[in-house]
């Protein structure tokens, strides 16, 4: 939990990192600074654990994991919080704000982090979840299980920001692969602390802590973020320009077509009203007639001499079709199983290229427990999780 300095109004935010990945880039969050904001880690894994430098610890489900991971298992790791649901709980006393952070596709991250953020929603507290999806190169399984843990957030958090690791990289562009993860890591930890400054220590153009909570509940769910620094006399346009024309707005694309900005800016006791005007004017520029754009900045003594922009978009949920994927345009950071526009797959493009016909719903009414009919059932709130997410929700899947 944070809390801004002298003269402000207390505002609680409740910054906690799930499983590996979501703690690693928790703990770049805090940075070099890692008591000036508390943040919580939490995980099943004893040894991971201890290697974060969060304020908080929290090991959960040792009952059933003995202190280890649960290699790949969600089912595992989201019972392991439910048993824990108490200590969860208390993480969010109090606060206004949530900022859950998780990396999908393995055990905890893609298992824990639903449970813990409808625990934060359910202490009253607006909540925003980032989450980023493996590389293609981890294979299907883990994307599959990422995609499929992308439906449970949406309906568990007020705004989910997705990163594409394979996105995520493209723009850090760094040559070894253990020096470009680390590098991903601090950028997505700058990402949120720009988020963090702006609620917690605003500057010259204050952003109202209700405003914020209006922007992320209006998101619509599904949001994208992007984040660029810039040094030197021209440092606005740099910084701007990483956004604007860096991987994961897709060069512009997302903010053309996003209904909702959140602009931060951040820079030191040097920052110009001018380079805001440039920054602000840049991005209208670039997005739609009709775009609700927030903007807020936040004054860092540490960050003198440059300027951070971390930009959040909402998702229209109106991606281009799929004849403009085929002609090369970039696409919205969404996961393919988000894309109202990719639902057919390419299987499906290439059959009405044949002229065969097409299935435009499946018949999943019928479907139940499937290949866990005959164990016992795993229960969470009331609810089978071994029956399909959208089964429980009544979903109809479209093709």
């Amino acid at each position: 939990m944070t809390r801004p300095g002298d003269g402000q109004r207390t505002r609680t935010i409740s910054i906690v990192g799930v499983g590996g990945g979501g703690c690693k880039i928790v703990d770049c969050m805090a940075g070099d600074r890692p008591r000036m904001l508390a943040t919580a880690a939490v995980n099943t894994d004893e040894a991971e654990l201890s290697a974060s430098s969060a304020t908080t610890k929290l090991q959960i489900g040792a009952a059933h994991t003995g202190g280890h991971g649960t290699g790949g298992d969600a089912r595992l790791a989201a019972r392991a919080a439910a048993d824990d649901l108490h200590m969860i709980r208390n993480l969010f006393t109090g606060a206004e704000l949530a900022i859950v952070v998780a990396g999908l596709g393995g055990g905890v991250g893609t298992g824990a982090a639903p449970v813990i953020l409808k625990a934060a929603r359910d202490a009253g507290a607006a909540t925003i979840c980032l989450a980023t999806v493996p590389f293609h190169f981890e294979g299907g399984h883990r994307r599959d299980r990422a995609e499929a843990a992308i439906v449970d957030l949406l309906g568990a958090t007020d705004a989910l920001i997705v990163v594409q690791n394979d996105r995520l990289l493209e723009a850090v562009d760094k040559a070894a692969i253990a020096e470009a993860l680390a590098e991903g890591d601090r950028v997505l930890g700058a990402s949120l602390n720009c988020l963090w400054k702006l609620v917690a220590q605003p500057g010259f153009i204050a952003l109202d802590f209700a405003d914020l909570r209006r922007l992320v509940r209006g998101s619509g769910g599904m949001c994208t973020m992007a984040y660029g620094e810039g040094t030197g006399r021209d440092r606005a346009r740099r910084a701007v320009a990483a956004v604007l024309e860096g991987p994961l707005m897709a060069r512009g694309k997302v903010v053309a077509e996003a209904k909702s900005l959140l602009v931060s800016i951040v820079g030191g006791a040097d920052l110009m009203l001018q380079e805001v005007g440039d920054i602000v004017n840049a991005i209208k520029r670039k997005a739609g007639a009709d775009a609700e754009i927030e903007v807020g900045t936040a004054m860092d003594d540490a960050l003198r001499g440059r300027v951070a922009l971390a930009v959040i978009a909402s998702e229209l949920r109106s991606a281009p079709d799929a004849e403009a994927e085929a002609d090369g345009d970039a696409k919205p950071d969404v996961p393919p199983s988000r894309k109202p526009a990719d639902a057919g797959e390419p299987r499906s493009r290439e059959r009405r290229r044949r002229g065969e016909p097409k299935q435009t719903r499946l018949n999943l009414e019928t479907a139940g427990r499937g290949r866990f009919k005959d164990t016992e059932p795993t229960m969470l709130d009331g609810q089978d999780l071994d029956v399909p997410t959208f089964v429980r929700r009544g979903i109809r899947v479209e093709r």
